[in-house]
């Protein structure tokens, strides 16, 4: 993950070697970010904050 020094920009990639059918969801933690400011998916238009 990436946080531009401002904390106005992330970039954050995950990645799933797929072993099955049916892989499991996992949860990723985003850290070092401003618990202040709303922060916007720009694929899925989903907003979160950094405590979402």
């Amino acid at each position: 993950m990436f946080v531009s020094p401002d904390q106005n920009e992330s970039l954050l990639f995950t990645f799933q070697i797929l072993r099955g059918a049916r892989p499991a969801f996992h949860t990723v933690k985003m850290v070092d970010l401003d618990p202040a400011k709303r922060y916007a998916d720009t694929a899925t238009t989903l907003c979160m904050t950094a405590t979402s």
